[in-house]
Protein backbone atom coordinates (compact mmCIF):
# COMPACT_ATOMS: atom_id res chain seq x y z
CA UNK A 1 0.00 0.00 0.00
CA UNK A 2 1.77 3.17 -0.90
CA UNK A 3 1.46 6.83 1.72
CA UNK A 4 -1.28 8.10 -0.48
CA UNK A 5 -3.76 5.29 -0.53
CA UNK A 6 -2.59 5.21 3.84
CA UNK A 7 -3.06 8.75 4.20
CA UNK A 8 -6.43 8.81 2.37
CA UNK A 9 -8.46 5.62 3.30
CA UNK A 10 -6.21 4.67 6.39
CA UNK A 11 -7.95 5.10 10.00
CA UNK A 12 -6.35 8.23 9.98
CA UNK A 13 -6.91 9.12 6.71
CA UNK A 14 -8.47 12.00 5.08
CA UNK A 15 -11.60 10.12 3.83
CA UNK A 16 -11.31 6.77 6.12
CA UNK A 17 -12.86 3.54 4.35
CA UNK A 18 -12.50 0.94 6.28
CA UNK A 19 -13.62 -1.83 2.69
CA UNK A 20 -11.33 0.05 0.78
CA UNK A 21 -8.05 -0.07 3.14
CA UNK A 22 -8.72 -3.97 4.13
CA UNK A 23 -9.38 -4.47 0.31
CA UNK A 24 -6.10 -3.12 -0.61
CA UNK A 25 -4.06 -4.68 2.02
CA UNK A 26 -5.42 -7.72 1.28
CA UNK A 27 -4.70 -7.52 -2.65
CA UNK A 28 -1.08 -6.86 -1.39
CA UNK A 29 -0.52 -9.64 0.70
CA UNK A 30 -2.37 -11.97 -1.92
CA UNK A 31 0.51 -12.80 -5.16
CA UNK A 32 -0.79 -14.66 -8.37
CA UNK A 33 1.47 -17.03 -6.79
CA UNK A 34 -0.51 -17.40 -3.66
CA UNK A 35 -3.77 -17.75 -5.74
CA UNK A 36 -5.21 -20.39 -7.64
CA UNK A 37 -5.61 -20.14 -11.55
CA UNK A 38 -9.21 -19.15 -11.44
CA UNK A 39 -8.12 -15.80 -9.30
CA UNK A 40 -5.18 -15.32 -11.42
CA UNK A 41 -6.99 -14.67 -13.73
CA UNK A 42 -6.83 -17.93 -15.61
CA UNK A 43 -9.66 -20.30 -16.19
CA UNK A 44 -9.80 -23.03 -14.34
CA UNK A 45 -10.00 -25.32 -16.68
CA UNK A 46 -7.47 -24.40 -19.26
CA UNK A 47 -4.81 -26.64 -16.83
CA UNK A 48 -4.35 -29.91 -17.63
CA UNK A 49 -1.77 -32.19 -16.51
CA UNK A 50 0.31 -33.03 -19.04
CA UNK A 51 2.67 -35.37 -17.19
CA UNK A 52 1.03 -38.81 -18.64
CA UNK A 53 1.97 -37.37 -22.19
CA UNK A 54 5.62 -36.78 -20.48
CA UNK A 55 5.87 -40.24 -19.59
CA UNK A 56 4.63 -41.74 -23.36
CA UNK A 57 7.68 -39.93 -24.50
CA UNK A 58 9.93 -40.57 -22.53
CA UNK A 59 8.79 -44.81 -22.72
CA UNK A 60 8.82 -44.27 -26.15
CA UNK A 61 12.61 -42.99 -26.02
CA UNK A 62 13.18 -45.49 -24.12
CA UNK A 63 11.76 -48.60 -26.51
CA UNK A 64 13.92 -46.69 -29.16
CA UNK A 65 17.35 -46.60 -27.48
CA UNK A 66 16.66 -50.81 -26.37
CA UNK A 67 16.29 -51.50 -30.09
CA UNK A 68 18.95 -49.23 -31.38
CA UNK A 69 21.23 -50.84 -29.03
CA UNK A 70 20.13 -54.43 -29.43
CA UNK A 71 19.91 -54.23 -33.13
CA UNK A 72 23.85 -52.81 -32.94
CA UNK A 73 24.59 -55.89 -30.78
CA UNK A 74 23.22 -58.46 -32.83
CA UNK A 75 25.78 -60.47 -34.56
CA UNK A 76 24.48 -60.39 -38.41
CA UNK A 77 24.08 -56.33 -37.92
CA UNK A 78 27.54 -56.08 -36.70
CA UNK A 79 29.20 -58.23 -39.30
CA UNK A 80 27.34 -55.94 -42.42
CA UNK A 81 28.29 -52.76 -40.68
CA UNK A 82 31.51 -54.45 -40.42
CA UNK A 83 31.95 -55.60 -44.18
CA UNK A 84 30.56 -52.00 -45.49
CA UNK A 85 33.19 -50.52 -43.67
CA UNK A 86 36.02 -52.25 -44.84
CA UNK A 87 34.80 -52.28 -48.15
CA UNK A 88 34.59 -48.62 -47.79
CA UNK A 89 38.00 -48.15 -46.29
CA UNK A 90 39.83 -50.48 -49.16
CA UNK A 91 37.92 -47.84 -51.87
CA UNK A 92 38.86 -44.69 -49.85
CA UNK A 93 42.80 -46.35 -49.67
CA UNK A 94 43.05 -46.80 -52.88
CA UNK A 95 41.56 -43.61 -53.69
CA UNK A 96 43.98 -42.09 -51.21
CA UNK A 97 47.20 -43.53 -51.55
CA UNK A 98 47.13 -45.84 -54.68
CA UNK A 99 47.01 -49.57 -54.84
CA UNK A 100 48.54 -51.88 -52.38
CA UNK A 101 51.99 -53.82 -52.58
CA UNK A 102 50.18 -56.99 -52.77
CA UNK A 103 48.20 -55.18 -56.15
CA UNK A 104 51.59 -53.86 -57.43
CA UNK A 105 53.44 -57.03 -57.00
CA UNK A 106 50.59 -58.59 -59.14
CA UNK A 107 51.02 -55.77 -61.57
CA UNK A 108 54.38 -56.52 -61.72
CA UNK A 109 54.35 -60.31 -62.58
CA UNK A 110 51.51 -59.14 -65.11
CA UNK A 111 54.06 -56.95 -67.00
CA UNK A 112 56.83 -59.62 -66.90
CA UNK A 113 54.09 -62.55 -68.71
CA UNK A 114 53.02 -59.90 -71.10
CA UNK A 115 56.51 -58.66 -72.00
CA UNK A 116 58.36 -61.77 -71.41
CA UNK A 117 61.05 -59.37 -70.13
CA UNK A 118 62.30 -60.80 -66.46
CA UNK A 119 64.90 -58.65 -66.08
CA UNK A 120 63.31 -54.97 -65.84
CA UNK A 121 60.87 -56.34 -63.61
CA UNK A 122 63.26 -58.27 -61.14
CA UNK A 123 62.89 -54.83 -58.51
CA UNK A 124 59.17 -55.35 -57.27
CA UNK A 125 57.85 -51.61 -57.33
CA UNK A 126 56.48 -51.08 -53.65
CA UNK A 127 54.11 -48.50 -52.29
CA UNK A 128 56.22 -47.12 -49.46
CA UNK A 129 53.79 -44.35 -47.95
CA UNK A 130 53.71 -44.25 -44.28
CA UNK A 131 50.00 -42.76 -44.21
CA UNK A 132 48.79 -45.61 -46.33
CA UNK A 133 50.56 -48.80 -44.26
CA UNK A 134 49.08 -47.14 -41.41
CA UNK A 135 45.84 -47.02 -43.11
CA UNK A 136 46.11 -50.17 -44.08
CA UNK A 137 47.08 -51.42 -40.88
CA UNK A 138 43.72 -50.10 -39.00
CA UNK A 139 41.56 -52.12 -42.24
CA UNK A 140 43.61 -55.11 -41.09
CA UNK A 141 42.35 -54.86 -37.97
CA UNK A 142 38.84 -53.97 -38.51
CA UNK A 143 39.15 -57.34 -41.01
CA UNK A 144 40.27 -59.77 -38.28
CA UNK A 145 36.68 -58.14 -36.24
CA UNK A 146 35.25 -58.62 -39.61
CA UNK A 147 36.38 -62.27 -39.40
CA UNK A 148 35.44 -62.86 -35.94
CA UNK A 149 32.00 -61.51 -36.41
CA UNK A 150 31.07 -63.32 -39.54
CA UNK A 151 31.60 -65.99 -36.89
CA UNK A 152 29.58 -65.32 -34.18
CA UNK A 153 26.79 -64.52 -36.66
CA UNK A 154 27.47 -67.83 -38.55
CA UNK A 155 26.54 -69.54 -34.75
CA UNK A 156 23.97 -67.59 -34.00
CA UNK A 157 21.81 -68.10 -37.34
CA UNK A 158 22.85 -71.99 -36.66
CA UNK A 159 21.15 -71.74 -32.88
CA UNK A 160 18.16 -69.62 -34.88
CA UNK A 161 17.45 -72.81 -36.69
CA UNK A 162 18.32 -74.53 -33.73
CA UNK A 163 15.51 -73.02 -31.61
CA UNK A 164 12.95 -73.28 -35.05
CA UNK A 165 13.51 -76.61 -35.16
CA UNK A 166 12.66 -77.29 -31.42
CA UNK A 167 9.56 -75.43 -31.50
CA UNK A 168 7.96 -77.17 -34.49
CA UNK A 169 9.06 -80.64 -33.44
CA UNK A 170 12.75 -82.05 -34.47
CA UNK A 171 11.16 -83.49 -37.61
CA UNK A 172 11.31 -82.89 -41.04
CA UNK A 173 8.52 -82.42 -43.07
CA UNK A 174 9.29 -85.20 -44.98
CA UNK A 175 9.91 -87.53 -42.31
CA UNK A 176 6.14 -86.23 -41.42
CA UNK A 177 4.46 -87.02 -44.48
CA UNK A 178 6.62 -90.56 -44.16
CA UNK A 179 4.34 -90.87 -40.67
CA UNK A 180 1.40 -89.86 -42.11
CA UNK A 181 1.71 -92.46 -45.02
CA UNK A 182 2.61 -95.32 -42.87
CA UNK A 183 -0.22 -94.47 -40.37
CA UNK A 184 -2.64 -94.39 -43.16
CA UNK A 185 -1.42 -97.61 -44.90
CA UNK A 186 -1.65 -99.01 -40.89
CA UNK A 187 -5.36 -98.15 -40.92
CA UNK A 188 -6.18 -99.11 -44.31
CA UNK A 189 -5.42 -102.60 -43.17
CA UNK A 190 -8.74 -105.18 -42.64
CA UNK A 191 -7.94 -105.92 -39.18
CA UNK A 192 -7.40 -102.15 -38.14
CA UNK A 193 -11.00 -101.44 -39.69
CA UNK A 194 -12.57 -100.44 -36.68
CA UNK A 195 -10.05 -98.04 -35.72
CA UNK A 196 -10.96 -96.12 -38.94
CA UNK A 197 -14.39 -95.15 -37.27
CA UNK A 198 -13.05 -94.29 -34.07
CA UNK A 199 -10.70 -91.54 -36.03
Amino acid sequence: MTEKQENTFGPKGSNPNPEIYQGIKKEEESTPLSMDAFQAGYGAEIYASNREGLQNMFNQLTNATVKAVQARKDPEAVADRLEKRVAKREKKSLKKYGPSNDELKNVNKAMQAITGNYSNFEKDIKNNNPDKAKFDKKTAKIKSRLTSAKEKAKKAMEKRIQDAAALRGSKTNEEKIADARELKELLNKPENKGLQDLL
